[in-house]
């Protein structure tokens, strides 16, 4: 059964995640296009590089229309602590009915009140896992760089939840 592919409208908080850790390459492993604002991307990329890397593997720029600036300002205006990055990324997945990728959990929290589908890494790896791209192996091993990162870079990822997925597939390699 073949996975699904979305369109994904993404900050730059989950590429970060990914970065600091060494495997910016895994969420381009599955089928789904990936999109950034493109001023957005233009005031971020010093973050990864020069940001070459991210459009090598396939992330998409996109500029926003006058009705998605529109809906940029107005969620910057509900929601004061929003970034203009962050607003851009909810208002181009509000309007184009995509998904969006983000580890904010201020930006997860908008979109969910937008009633915008929302996923974060943990989802990513999840997908990665269950299409086969990742072994149970290789998913504690990035759970546990992600700890390192949120400790070591200030990384607002959510501990307990890559604890427990730490702890859950250590459990099936234990048990295999």
């Amino acid at each position: 059964m073949s996975m699904p592919s979305y369109f994904i409208s993404s900050d730059t908080n989950l590429w970060r995640d990914f970065f600091v850790i060494d495997h910016l390459d895994k969420p381009f492993l599955l089928p789904h296009t990936y999109h950034m604002v493109d001023y957005m991307f233009v005031s971020e990329r010093a973050c990864f590089g020069g940001g070459q890397t991210l459009l090598d593997l396939g992330l998409r720029l996109v500029s926003m229309s006058d009705k998605e600036l529109l809906l940029m300002q107005r969620y910057q205006q509900e929601n004061v602590a929003l970034s203009v990055q962050e607003a851009s990324a909810l208002a181009l997945a509000t309007e184009r009915g995509w998904l969006l990728l983000t580890g904010d959990r201020r930006l997860r929290e908008a979109a969910l009140r937008e009633q915008v589908p929302v996923c974060g890494s943990i989802w990513i790896l999840t997908e990665l896992l269950n299409q086969n791209l990742i072994v149970p192996e290789r998913m504690i091993e990035i759970c546990e760089a992600m700890k390192a990162a949120t400790q070591k870079w200030d990384r607002r990822l959510p501990l307990k939840e890559l604890e427990g997925i730490i702890q859950k597939y250590v459990g099936i390699i234990t048990s295999r």
